[in-house]
This record gives C-alpha cells, sequence and structure tokens, in this order.
C-alpha cells in the first residue's frame, strides 16, 4: 500500500511513500531539467527561479527552453538499417562488376562481366549539330606568288557531350590493352594530354569515338554500345570529309583507320575497302608519303607528331596492300616510299626517343641482317609481297628474262629477312608474347616464300632452264607452308583478340598452295586439319 504526499506541482507529484517499506522515491517532475543537473544525471525538481539541487550548491540554474527532440521509433530505425543494408549490397556488386583490374587483364572476356540491366552509357545523348561559326581556313594549294598567304590556324575547339570521366577510362584502357597492337598508331602520353581537356577539336573527338568503337567490338559486354559510337564516329568523319578549305589533322587519319580495322572486322569486306580509300584519300591529301622530304618546310610538334605520321602512313600502306590481295584487286597506293622512314621501335616511340630508322628502299636493297620490330618487319614483307604479285602481272608485258632476275632478286632478299627472323626467335617458345603482330609478322614472312613460289610457277617457259633454283624454291615453299600450319595450331591456344584480323588471308594462301601443288611431295606435306 502506498501514497502520494503533496506537492507544490500539484495532485500526484511529490514524494511517493511506500507504506510497506522504508525506501521512499522521488518522481521527476514535468518540465526539462536544468543543465547541472542533467549534467551531473540528477533528478531536478524544476523550482522557479531555482532549484534545489543549484540552491544547495551554490550555482547559477540554467534551464533551455528549447526541448529536444525525439529520437525515432524502433521500427523506423530498422527500416532505414535495412535501406542501408541493401544500398550498401548493391554497391559492392556494381563496384566489383564494372571496375575489374584492367592492368592484369588476360584479354578475355570475362574480364568485363557486366551485369545486363546495367548500362553505363544510356545517359550518352546524340551528337548535336557542329557549331559553323568557326573561323575558316585558306585553301589547301596556295599560289606560291601570292603575298597574302595566311598561317594555318588549327580548327576551333569544340564542346561535345560524351561519357562519364571513368567510362572514359574504361574505354581508353580497354583500347591500349586490346586494339592498340592492331594498329600502333598512338602516342599514349601524347592522346592523354589532350584528351582531359573539356574543349577539343572535331578530329580529336572522332579519334575517341573511333577508338571506343574498336575497343567496344572487342568486348562481349560492351556490344550494346559500339553501334552508337559507330554512328557517332561515321557522322564526325562525314562533316570533317567536307570541309574543303581545312586541312585534315592526324587524329581524323588516325579515326578513319580505326573505322577501317572496325569494318572489315565487324561490317564487311565491301565497307572495308571503301573505308581504305577515305584513309588513301586522306594520306595523299596530307602528303604523309613525304613527311622526311630534306626540302620540305619545317614540320611543328617535334619527332612524336611527325612519327605519328609516318605510322599513318605505314598501317594505311599495309592495309592497302592486305586488302588488295584479298580482293585481287590493283594497289590504290603506290610505293612513294623514298621520303618518308620506316616506323621507329614501339619502346622508343612511346618513351619519345628520337630514333632515325632506315628507308625502306635501303633495307630492301642491302644484305642487312637487321631485325626490326614486328611492325616494321610486317612492312617489309608485305611489300615483297606486293612486288612479287606486281611482277607477276608485268610477266606479259616485260621480257621473260628481266622478270626471272627480279626473281632471283626477291628471292635473295626473303632469304635474308627468313634468316635474321629464324635466329633471332629459333629458341622462342610458343605462344609468342601478347602482340598480335608477332604472330601475323611471321606467318607473313612464310607466305612471301608462297607467294614467290606461285610467280616461279607461272613462268614456266623461264623455269624450264633452271630447274636447280625451281627445286630449291620447291623445298623452301614447302617448309614455309609447313611453318604456316604449325603457328596456326597455336593459334587454337590464343584468344582471338590475340590474332591479327588479317591473318585468315595468310592461312587462305597456305591452303591454296596445298590445293595447286598437292603432287609437289606427298611425304613433305604437313596433314591440313
Amino acid at each position: 500500500m502506498s501514497s502520494t504526499l503533496d506537492s507544490p506541482y500539484g495532485l500526484g507529484y511529490g514524494v511517493k511513500v511506500n507504506h510497506a517499506g522504508t525506501h521512499p522515491s522521488i518522481r521527476q517532475p514535468p518540465g526539462s531539467a536544468c543543465q547541472y543537473c542533467r549534467n551531473k544525471k540528477l533528478k531536478c525538481d524544476a523550482r522557479q527561479p531555482q532549484c534545489g539541487t543549484c540552491l544547495a550548491s551554490g550555482v547559477e540554474c540554467i534551464r533551455s527552453t528549447h526541448s529536444r527532440k525525439r529520437g525515432s521509433r524502433k521500427d523506423h530505425m530498422k527500416v532505414l538499417q535495412d535501406r542501408i543494408d541493401v544500398l550498401e549490397q548493391d554497391a559492392r556488386k556494381a563496384r566489383s562488376s564494372f571496375t575489374p583490374d584492367l592492368v592484369d587483364m588476360d584479354f578475355h572476356m570475362q574480364s568485363f562481366d557486366l551485369p545486363t540491366e546495367y548500362d553505363p552509357f544510356e545517359n550518352i545523348s546524340d551528337v548535336p549539330p557542329f557549331s559553323e561559326s568557326m573561323d575558316p581556313l585558306p585553301p589547301l594549294i596556295l599560289d606560291d606568288k601570292s603575298d597574302n598567304v595566311q598561317p594555318h590556324h588549327s580548327i576551333q575547339p569544340i564542346s561535345f557531350p560524351g561519357p562519364s570521366l571513368d567510362v572514359s577510362d574504361l574505354m581508353d584502357q580497354l583500347y591500349l590493352e586490346r586494339t592498340h597492337h592492331l594498329a600502333p598508331i598512338l602516342h599514349r602520353q601524347h592522346y592523354f594530354s589532350w584528351t582531359r581537356s573539356p574543349t577539343k577539336t572535331e578530329a580529336q573527338v572522332c579519334l575517341q569515338y573511333a577508338m571506343w568503337t574498336l575497343a567496344g567490338s572487342l568486348s562481349s559486354q560492351l556490344q550494346h554500345v559500339c553501334e552508337s559510337f559507330y554512328q557517332h564516329t561515321c557522322s564526325l568523319l562525314d562533316v570533317l570529309s567536307t570541309r574543303d578549305n581545312d586541312l585534315p589533322q592526324i587524329e581524323y587519319v588516325q579515326a578513319c583507320i580505326l573505322i577501317l580495322y572496325y569494318d572489315q572486322m565487324k561490317k564487311s569486306f565491301r565497307r572495308g575497302w571503301t573505308s581504305a580509300g577515305r584513309c588513301i584519300r586522306a594520306i595523299q591529301l596530307m602528303r604523309l608519303f613525304e613527311v622526311d622530304r630534306p626540302q620540305g618546310k619545317v614540320e611543328s610538334g617535334g619527332w612524336i607528331h611527325k612519327e605519328e605520321k609516318r605510322r599513318a602512313f605505314w598501317v594505311v600502306y599495309s592495309l592497302d596492300i592486305f586488302i588488295s590481295l584479298q580482293g585481287e584487286w590493283p594497289l590504290s597506293l603506290l610505293e612513294h616510299t623514298n621520303f618518308i622512314r620506316l616506323p621507329a621501335p614501339e619502346c622508343d616511340f612511346q618513351n619519345g626517343r628520337s630514333v632515325e630508322m632506315p628507308f625502306l628502299a635501303t633495307v630492301l636493297s642491302s644484305n642487312t641482317s637487321s631485325v626490326f620490330s614486328p611492325f616494321t618487319e610486317s612492312i617489309i614483307f608485305a611489300t615483297i609481297i606486293r612486288r612479287v604479285t606486281t611482277n607477276t602481272c608485268d610477266c606479259s608485258v616485260k621480257s621473260s628474262k628481266s622478270v626471272w632476275e627480279k626473281q632471283i632478286s626477291l628471292n635473295m632478299i626473303v632469304q635474308t629477312r627468313l634468316k635474321a627472323l629464324s635466329s633471332k626467335y629459333q629458341n622462342f617458345v610458343f605462344p609468342l608474347p601478347d602482340d598480335p603482330m608477332h604472330m601475323f609478322t611471321m606467318m607473313l614472312a612464310q607466305a612471301s616464300v608462297l607467294y614467290l613460289y606461285s610467280m616461279q610457277h607461272s613462268l614456266v617457259r623461264m623455269a624450264q632452264n633452271n630447274q636447280s633454283a625451281i627445286l630449291t624454291l620447291e623445298h623452301e615453299s614447302l617448309l614455309a607452308a609447313g611453318e604456316i600450319l604449325s603457328l596456326s595450331t597455336s593459334i587454337l591456344n590464343l584468344s582471338f583478340l590475340k590474332v591479327h584480323p588479317f591473318t585468315p588471308l595468310l592461312l587462305a594462301k597456305c591452303i591454296e598452295f596445298y590445293n595447286t601443288y598437292y603432287d609437289l611431295d606427298e611425304f613433305s606435306r604437313p596433314p591440313i586439319q
């Protein structure tokens, strides 16, 4: 039984007396406690103007007029905690799937295991119309007698919407890991020097979209954005190609080259041939075939800029040969290589080390055993095949003696280059390094022997007087075909990302050789699988 004594604060407040025991308890009166009682964690009687505790302690009684807000209810806290847990799980899943370790990428498509419902490019807007308020440039061909020659101005940079910086970095890394080896035309440091700029020239924007198009085509998880990037790039190329008074920039040529690869690999051979024509016209318009002409004007941009021009020319030069062989069409780009040096090694190019390479004619006319980079060696052997096929077409015009002498000369060049390559790669363990140009160059070198034998076989009348040379080349052709088959077997263990897009052309030549000259040496011919 208990009762409550009256207090000055009203009925029911005050000291609660327990009649059954001896331990009374004081209830907290209504209102907020003063700061002193709150800090000391004491019960405050809330008397005015000073509570009993403050009066006894001799301190000032300070009471806040603003009451504290009540905390959240327990059920509300649980709902909020559940939502936080779900958001944290989604963030971990997106982060682990969307940002793979591209540095240690092993060129497998599983490296980009993006969820199918995730689209990092869904907010990319369409290409806006380009500004027509740019300053006009002087005409490309100027009158030497004119006194009013204006200096060349670069295209006015424009703002261009695109993907976020994180997505751009991802696509750039994809290109450098998977695509750069196919067309080593880009200097990485020079590219990254302007890629972060909010305003870029139209040619630079075009190059970026071309890079992302080709890089996305080599990723199974990014196929859905390739067509959009491809359409943007083609629109940019069309706009730039209509600028009659503008001298093309090197980024425009590089974008044309990458779209050529994309058309050749993903579209059709006819589409690729059309893109090759655009590349050839750009090369001729910029006169890249005379970058190293002694009497030429002083180039701006330094050695790296000049090397990018060299590489753009040599890539188009090689592609012209390969596409012509594939379609059995005449060559479009003549062999005007007297004023352009061969490309420098990749390591020197990326590090900006100026290296003076020889001219192509110097390498072919000398018996040098120097082995160059795979890219340079592919240019040399592509030129040999070019001369072989041209010599075959000239058999009906030139005398058989001159054709046969050229045949012997080309054969000596091929054997010299093959011996140099064999000495370098004799102890090499397959597969070759993560560079498609290594495997392709080795197969291209062996295929040049097959093209030589095909040309020799067409000279039936001259061949009757040179039986020893015929037997020697026949044996070398069988060895070359067997080497191509061995290399093709090692391709089965590689990802398709490490295979050069024109490798099927060389394999087709090997099969054609066996089908045409099936009775050469039945025991020396390895089985075709």
